[in-house]
């Protein structure tokens, strides 16, 4: 007996195999494990129990034993094909299981990190371009950080960021838009939310 355990079926006679494969999805094989380096040990269930011995060195099966009287008259049976069929899946999923271990992580990227990794100045820059190109940004930054802002006074602030809302959401027809409306509601909730920050803290 010496054939490469990938290719068992090339080597195991139909009805062997056929027993083999019905014992597997029939969870009949009630122990399999290498006891020794290359020495697979197992026990089948079919009927009685039955003790067989399969021995692969490193890929290739070079010796099974099984008590069972068709292998003593065929030196092959179900139950070794079993087994056999059995150790393959076991190796497969070793194999499968490092390759895994062995692909690198993939780190997904996040706005965190990038705000970490940044220069100051970078950002900053970052900032004031891409509140001149978006006025959506542009606003909600100014809701949410005019109150830092001094030499304006608070009303006439606030007041400036809500004409901008409304210009922004204004149609040529005077009405407003949905998008606009919903940028200025936005903006009105951020300047609501600072006024009851202030005032719980008693910052009048």
């Amino acid at each position: 007996m010496n054939f490469l355990l990938q290719h068992l079926e090339l080597h195991i006679d139909e009805t062997s195999l056929l027993q083999g494969e019905r014992l597997l999805e029939g969870n009949q094989i009630s122990y399999c494990a290498e006891q020794e380096k290359n020495l697979w040990v197992a026990t089948v269930e079919a009927g009685r129990t039955h003790e067989i011995e399969v021995k692969i060195s490193p890929s290739r099966v070079t010796a099974a034993t099984c008590e069972c009287d068709r292998f003593l008259h065929t030196g092959m049976c179900g139950h070794i094909a079993a087994v056999l069929l059995q150790v393959r899946n076991v190796q497969q999923a070793r194999k499968e299981n490092v390759r895994q271990s062995t692909l690198p992580r993939r780190i997904k990227l996040n706005a965190e990190m990038i705000l970490s990794a940044a220069p100051t100045e970078d950002l900053l820059a970052f900032l004031r371009e891409y509140a001149r190109q978006d006025r959506s940004f542009s606003l909600a930054l100014k809701a949410r950080f005019a109150g830092m802002v001094t030499g304006i006074g608070s009303q006439e602030k606030y007041v400036q960021i809500i004409e901008s809302a409304i210009s922004m959401a204004r149609k040529p027809d005077r009405t407003l838009n949905k998008k606009g409306s919903q940028q200025l509601f936005g903006a009105v909730q951020e300047l609501l939310a600072q006024a009851e920050d202030h005032c719980a803290r008693e910052l009048y």
